[in-house]
C-alpha cells in the first residue's frame, strides 16, 4: 500500500477540484475526480503540489507541440494520443512487491541504506 505520495500538477483548477475547493462541472471530469478522491482515501499521507507552467518543461514541450504540427517535433518527443476516455477502459495498476527476494539490486540497496559492502572483494569493487 502506498504510504506517502506527492503529486505535482501545473493545473491550479485540477488541484482545487481534487482538494474540494472548486466544483467539477464536466460529468466526465467529475468521474475522474471521484476516482482520484477514492484512491486518495487509500493513501496514508498525500500532498498535491501546484507547479507553475513555466517551471514544467514537459508541459511547455507539449504546449509547443500543440501549436506546431511539424514532423520534426513528433520525431523528438514521445506522444501518446488517447482516442477514448480512459475512465471507461480497464485499469492497469502496477503492483510493487516490497519483499526482499533474491535480486541483483539487493546489494546496491544494502550499500545505500546500511553502507555495507559485499563480502566478496570482486563484487564489492563492482558495487
Amino acid at each position: 500500500m502506498v504510504q506517502n505520495l506527492v503529486v505535482h500538477t501545473d493545473s491550479q483548477l485540477v488541484t482545487s477540484q481534487v482538494e474540494g475547493e472548486f466544483d467539477v462541472h464536466n460529468p466526465q471530469l467529475a468521474q475522474y475526480c471521484s476516482i482520484v478522491n477514492l484512491l486518495l482515501t487509500r493513501i496514508e499521507k498525500y500532498q498535491i503540489v501546484h507547479v507553475l507552467r513555466e517551471q514544467n518543461t514537459r508541459a511547455a514541450a507539449l504546449s509547443k507541440l500543440s501549436t506546431s504540427m511539424t514532423g520534426d517535433i513528433y520525431r523528438r518527443k514521445c506522444v501518446e494520443e488517447i482516442h477514448f476516455p480512459s475512465i471507461k477502459g480497464p485499469w492497469v495498476i502496477q503492483s510493487i512487491d516490497e519483499s526482499w527476494e533474491v535480486s541483483w539490486i539487493n546489494p546496491i540497496l544494502s550499500f545505500i541504506h546500511d553502507r555495507v559492502l559485499h563480502k566478496e572483494p570482486m563484487a564489492a569493487i563492482i558495487l
